[in-house]
C-alpha cells in the first residue's frame, strides 16, 4: 500500500471516528427534542442532522472499504466527488455540525428548566421528603420516588416491586390508627403510610403514602401521658369531694367531743377540789355538773362507735362519686373479711375504670359455694392495651386478699376482668 493511500486512510478512520460520536449526540438531541415535545421546526432540524450525519458516516465506510482493496474496488460517483473535495472543508463540515449540536443541546437544557416534562415530574416527585408509589391491582409498579424505595428497602429488606406484597407487610407489622399506619423504625422515626385507590385513563391504581410522623408521635405520645395524668388528679379530686363531707362531720363531732371531754376533766376536778375543800364549793351546784356529766358518758357508751365503718357501702358511694355505676348480681356478704374486701375490690376496680378504661359501669356477681365466696368484676371500657403489670392497689389489693386466706386472679384478654375467692370467715 503506498504513502498517499496509507494517509488518506488514516484521515478517513479519523473523519469516521469523530462521526460516530457525532452520530450518538445527533441522536441524543432528537430523543430529548421528542420527548420535550419540541415545536416541528426544532424537531426537524435536529432529525435533519442526524440523519445528514449519518449519511456523512456512510460516505465515509464507503470510501474506506475501496482503500483497503487498492483499487480493486471502485466507490460511487457521488462518493468519489464528496470525497474528492479538499480536507479543509470536510474538517469545516465537521466542526459546524459539532457547533449546531452544541447549540441544539444548550436549547434543549434551557428548554427543560422552563418548562414541564415527564422527566421533570418524576425528579421532582423523587425530592418529596414524603415516600408515594403507585401501583396497579396486581402490585405492579408504575411509579414509586427515592423516598419510598428507600423505606421499602428499610422494612423489607428488599426494592419495591410489588405494592400489594408491601401493603401486606405494612398490615402485618404497623400499627393501625384512624384508618392508617404507623409504622416504627429502627432508627427511631415513625411513619404514617395510607392506600387509596385513584382513576387515570379509566384504569384504577392503588396509591401508597408515606409521611414522617415522628415529631407529631412524640408530641402524642406526651399528651396521652399527660392526659394520664390529669385523669388522675380528675379521679383524686372527685374522691377528694365525695370524701370531704363525711371529713368534715368527723372533724366538728371530733371537736364537740374534746370540748365536752374538756368539761368531763373539768367536772372531775371540781370534785376532787370539793371532796378537799367542801366548804368553798357549792353543792347544788356541783350535783349539777355531775348529772351532766354522768348523762353524756352515759349516751355515749350506748352509741355505737362511728369510726367503724362499712368499706362495702363507701365504696359504693365512692364510685357513684366518680361517676361509675355498679351493677350487683348475687348476694354480698354480711360479715368481714369477705364484705371489706369486697368493698376494697370494688374501690380499685372503679378507680381504674375511670382512669384506665375509660368507662363508666362496673359489673360485679357473686356466688357463695362451701364457705366461700367467688367475686367476679368487670368493666365496660377498652380493653387493656397490654398484659396487666399489677401495682399500686392491685398489688395492696391481692396481698389482703391473701392474708385473708383468699386467692385473686386478673385477666386482660379481650377486655379486664378480676376474680376473688374470699374466705366466709377469717383464717385462724
Amino acid at each position: 500500500m503506498t504513502a498517499s493511500i496509507q494517509s488518506s486512510l488514516l484521515l478517513l478512520r479519523i473523519l469516521a471516528g469523530f462521526q460516530s460520536v457525532l452520530i450518538l449526540f445527533q441522536l441524543y438531541l432528537c430523543i430529548m427534542a421528542f420527548r420535550q415535545h419540541r415545536t416541528p421546526v426544532f424537531t426537524g432540524l435536529v432529525t435533519a442532522q442526524f440523519l445528514a450525519g449519518l449519511a456523512f458516516y456512510f460516505v465515509l465506510l464507503e470510501g474506506i472499504y475501496p482503500l483497503y482493496q487498492q483499487g480493486t474496488i471502485v466507490p460511487p460517483s457521488s462518493v468519489t466527488r464528496i470525497l474528492g473535495l479538499p480536507w479543509f472543508f470536510l474538517t469545516l463540515a465537521e466542526l459546524l455540525s459539532l457547533i449546531l449540536c452544541l447549540l441544539c443541546a444548550g436549547s434543549g437544557l434551557r428548554y427543560a428548566r422552563s418548562h414541564l416534562s415527564p422527566g421533570s415530574i418524576k425528579r421532582a416527585i423523587d425530592l418529596l421528603p414524603a415516600g408515594i408509589c403507585c401501583g396497579e391491582k396486581d402490585g405492579t409498579v408504575c411509579l414509586a420516588n427515592l423516598r419510598i424505595s428507600e423505606l421499602c428497602q428499610t422494612i423489607t429488606g428488599h426494592a419495591l416491586t410489588n405494592t400489594q406484597r408491601f401493603w401486606e407487610q405494612l398490615l402485618a407489622e404497623g400499627e393501625t390508627r384512624n384508618g392508617s399506619l404507623l409504622m416504627r423504625l429502627k432508627d427511631g422515626s415513625v411513619y404514617q403510610f395510607e392506600r387509596r385507590s385513584m382513576t387515570a385513563g379509566g384504569v384504577t391504581y392503588d396509591q401508597i403514602t408515606a409521611s414522617d410522623v415522628t415529631e407529631q408521635y412524640r408530641i402524642t405520645a406526651a399528651l396521652q401521658e399527660r392526659g394520664a395524668q390529669l385523669r388522675d388528679i380528675q379521679l383524686r379530686t372527685k374522691t377528694y369531694h365525695a370524701m370531704a363531707a363525711d371529713m368534715v362531720i368527723s372533724q366538728e363531732i371530733l371537736n364537740a367531743r374534746r370540748t365536752v371531754h374538756d368539761g368531763v376533766g373539768h367536772a372531775l376536778l371540781t370534785q376532787q377540789y370539793y371532796l378537799e375543800h367542801p366548804e368553798k364549793i357549792d353543792e347544788a351546784t356541783l350535783l349539777q355538773l355531775l348529772r351532766q356529766t354522768n348523762t353524756f358518758l352515759l349516751r355515749e357508751a350506748e352509741e355505737t362507735d362511728d369510726q367503724a365503718r362499712d368499706g362495702y357501702l363507701e365504696s359504693l358511694k365512692l364510685s357513684a362519686a366518680i361517676g361509675v355505676e355498679v351493677r350487683l348480681d348475687g348476694p354480698v356478704p354480711e360479715a368481714d373479711p369477705a364484705r371489706s374486701l369486697l368493698g376494697q375490690a370494688i374501690r380499685e376496680c372503679a378507680a381504674n375504670t375511670v382512669k384506665h378504661a375509660c368507662g363508666d359501669l362496673l359489673t360485679v356477681s357473686l356466688s357463695q359455694e362451701d364457705g366461700l365466696w367467688t367475686v367476679h368484676i368487670s368493666n365496660n371500657g377498652s380493653p387493656p392495651a397490654s398484659p396487666i403489670r399489677e401495682a399500686g392497689g392491685l398489688l395492696s389489693l391481692r396481698q389482703m386478699v391473701e392474708q385473708a386466706g383468699g386467692t385473686m386472679t386478673t385477666v386482660s384478654d379481650g377486655g379486664f376482668r378480676l376474680t376473688l375467692n374470699l374466705p366466709q370467715h377469717p383464717s385462724p
